[in-house]
């Protein structure tokens, strides 16, 4: 499943890069807005008139994606230490969990996508953090969200990262955004350890097919032995090596 992103950037926001240049993003922080029954396009036109203040790349509600800043440059949302580092992205809040759940859905999507698009990977307090982890362990702010609202409506953080990572994971390796058949009951997350390892096409250790890099995370299927070692299929269809040397069951 993919949404659409519907571009209505704020016109006249400073275009500041990232520590590591334009463009150089290093992962992606999550908030929420803290106000209830807001929408994103309500949220983007106020951010209009007072971004100086401060403003973030995305909004998110349970109709639309809206993407207000340009995601080459840093946002003013999360401190002097964060902000060189991150997109920023915002989730509207609901007292209705069908409307939450919907807005969740997106928000969980656009986040994997913006990790996949620079191929970083979903690592927890790394490339994917909270708004309240910025001020924990950067500082420079002093915020919380989004976790008190995640747990609102029954997600802990831990639950979101792992459903980051599963939408990641369903773009990474054969590039496709479609969401897969259920998990089975013995599949599990497996992330790669090293800074660069092959893929295999199929149970073959002579057909690489490409190559993956640390962080990245994947779903295995099945579990085979191929001439006495020992190798994951996943759930893409690929085949990668099962050495804990290389990569680690989550």
């Amino acid at each position: 499943m993919s949404y659409d992103i519907q571009q209505r950037l704020i016109p006249g926001l400073p275009k500041n890069p990232y520590r590591g240049g334009v463009g150089a993003y290093e992962g992606v922080v999550c908030h929420a807005t803290a106000t209830y029954n807001d929408t994103a396009l309500n949220e983007r036109n106020y951010e209009d008139g007072h971004w100086q203040d401060a403003f973030v790349h995305f909004f998110v509600d349970d109709v639309s994606i809206i993407q207000v800043a340009d995601t080459n440059y840093l946002a003013w949302g999360c401190g002097g230490v964060g902000n060189p580092r991150y997109i920023q992205i915002e989730l509207c809040q609901s007292y209705d969990q069908t409307k939450f759940n919907n807005a969740y859905d997106r928000y969980v999507w656009l986040i994997a996508k913006i990790l996949h698009d620079k191929g970083l990977g979903v690592t927890d307090g790394r490339t994917l953090v909270s708004h309240d982890w910025i001020s924990k362990n950067l500082g420079g702010t002093n915020h919380s969200d989004p976790i008190a609202y995640l747990a609102s409506h029954g997600v802990s953080w831990t639950q979101h990262v792992t459903n980051v990572i599963k939408a990641y994971n369903e773009m990474v390796v054969g590039g496709s955004n479609q969401r897969p058949q259920p998990i089975t009951q013995n599949s599990f997350l497996l992330k790669v350890k090293v800074a660069s390892l092959y893929y295999y096409g199929s149970p073959n250790w002579d057909d690489k097919k490409g190559i993956v890099h640390a962080g990245d995370v994947f779903t295995v299927v099945q579990t085979l032995w191929v001439n006495g070692s020992k190798m994951y299929k996943l759930k893409s269809g690929n085949y990668i090596t099962a050495n804990p040397s290389y990569v680690q069951v989550m």
